[in-house]
């Protein structure tokens, strides 16, 4: 797995990540949202997931928590209608759960 990060002059910042996101990539790719969602100040935090080929069961439920963070998605690719199940999973959950803020969406390019 490859994680690369994209500070745009405008108002987003792009998170990419690429290959298998399985077993232990799924801690790391964790980690480093947490480090780039600090550096957000109110900026749309995209996460491009085209290049992704393969997730598992821990990395669904770690894209549900970037969802769940007001994650943007741009997605084309392998994984792309799991994807859209994930964020849908992740807006029904916030929606049962009250939250009313929630704004995590994907983006097919």
């Amino acid at each position: 797995m490859q994680i690369g990060f994209e500070n745009h002059t405008g108002a987003d910042l792009t998170f990419t990540v690429c290959g298998d996101v399985v077993g232990d990539n799924v801690r790391e790719l964790i980690v480093r949202w947490n480090e780039y969602k600090l550096l957000r100040a109110g900026k749309i935090l995209f996460v491009d997931v085209s290049g992704v080929d393969t997730i598992d069961l821990l990395s669904e439920a770690a894209i549900c928590s970037l969802a769940a963070d007001g994650a943007h998605f741009l997605a084309n690719g392998p994984t792309t209608g799991t994807i859209i199940d994930l964020v849908c999973k992740a807006n029904v959950e916030a929606f049962r759960t009250g939250r009313r803020d929630f704004r995590s969406i994907v983006i097919c390019r």
